[in-house]
């Protein structure tokens, strides 16, 4: 899949290689669907994408699509990169859940940085499940703490070959 960074003045040629997050995911089985639209250089807004709440409103800043895509049940989860607000900004105004680690928990090789020293890659995941109608039924079992051991961002944190220990590498 292209790397575009929202811009057309980037290839639309796929990426040479995944980046080592997504090469971690990859080889713990998680399926990748798909890259969503991001604003140009995780920079600009508002993006093409709406918020699928109300349309009226933004989606947030350069993760959006990210979370517009879990939001409308489109996948459980994302990886994302945020350099200011740009995972949590999306994930609170699309009703979903944003993890924003401090640097250097996830390595950063093949992310295009903005800033490569504040640069950090992120996570969108869904809380349980949700009807676009705004309703919420949290799962039998579930904990309430979205980082809790079997979520969706701690599952996907740990496919990641993460461990919250401070490094990702």
């Amino acid at each position: 899949m292209p790397t575009r960074c929202g811009s057309a003045l980037t290839a639309a040629e796929p990426a040479p290689a995944d980046a080592t997050v997504v090469g971690r995911l990859r080889s713990a089985g998680a399926a990748i669907i798909g890259k969503t639209h991001c604003t140009e250089w995780a920079l600009n807004d508002p993006a093409p994408t709406r918020n699928p709440w109300d349309d009226s409103r933004t989606p947030g800043g350069s993760s959006a699509g990210s979370a517009v895509a879990v939001a409308a049940g489109m996948c459980r989860a994302t990886v994302d990169t945020q350099t200011a607000g740009d995972v949590l900004r999306p994930a609170a105004y699309n009703s979903v859940v944003g993890f924003k680690p401090t640097a250097g928990w996830a390595p950063l090789d093949g992310v295009i940085p903005v800033a490569p020293t504040i640069d950090t890659i992120g996570i969108t995941a869904s809380c349980g499940p949700r009807s676009i109608s705004g309703t919420f039924t949290p799962p039998t079992g579930s904990s309430p703490s979205p980082n809790a051991p079997g979520t969706t961002v701690a599952a996907l944190a740990r496919a990641a070959g993460v461990t919250g220990s401070g490094r990702g590498s």
